[in-house]
This record gives structure tokens, C-alpha cells and sequence, in this order.
């Protein structure tokens, strides 16, 4: 029997709760895992991806192939679509430019995002 003094619990009321905890766990955690779906934890469904900028620096497209074709240009991995202090801004993804997020001549920082793809 558990009993409350004044709104403490003695050692021996704490104990017997954890005996009768411990003593339900795996039939409370069965009840747990029966309940989840095989397929869970995280998963991501983002088919955005952006490309960022290697360094701090001037960004200058790469010339006119990718800003001519624009929205909808299909990019291949490796594709450089631009230059930030003389080092290339090459697309680790494959997909679909939908824009470029940086103007040419504009400064922009490390890790900056300046374009941006869709997965097909």
C-alpha cells in the first residue's frame, strides 16, 4: 500500500513503485512497439535542394548556358553554375534549376544558397 505523508514519499513507497513499475515495463513497451508502423523514425520527402557558396566573395553566373536556359534547366551533378572569388560553385545535385538565388555581382557568404534545384 502506498501512502502519503504531507505530500513525500518515504524510500519505502518509492520502492514499491518501482518494483510494480519494472514488474508492467515489457508488457507496457510491447504495447508501445506493437503500435508502431514498420516503416518509422525520420524520414525526409524535401525535393528541394540549394546550392550553396564555397567561400565569401562576388558571385558572377556561370556565364550564359545556365542563365539563358533558366527555370526548368535540367542540371547534372557538377555543373557549375557560377564563380565566387575565382572558385567554381559546382551543383553536388541533379535536377531541375528553378532559379538562381544570387544576382550576378552580388556579394554572399560562405554556405549562402544560390540556387536553387528540384529533384526529379
Amino acid at each position: 500500500m502506498t501512502a502519503i505523508f504531507d505530500g513525500v514519499w518515504t524510500s519505502d513507497d518509492v520502492a514499491s513503485q518501482r518494483g510494480l513499475w519494472r514488474s508492467n515495463l515489457p508488457s507496457l513497451v510491447g504495447a508501445v512497439i506493437d503500435d508502431v508502423p514498420e516503416d518509422h523514425g525520420e524520414q525526409l520527402h524535401v525535393f528541394e535542394r540549394v546550392v550553396i557558396s564555397p567561400c565569401a566573395g562576388v558571385f558572377e553566373p556561370a556565364g550564359a548556358a545556365v542563365m539563358t536556359v533558366g527555370a526548368g534547366a535540367r542540371i547534372e551533378v557538377g555543373t557549375v553554375v557560377g564563380q565566387v572569388s575565382r572558385r567554381e560553385v559546382r551543383s553536388p545535385f541533379a535536377g531541375l534549376l528553378m532559379a538562381m538565388l544570387a544576382l550576378p555581382g552580388e556579394r554572399v557568404r560562405p554556405g549562402q544558397p544560390v540556387a536553387w534545384l528540384r529533384l526529379e
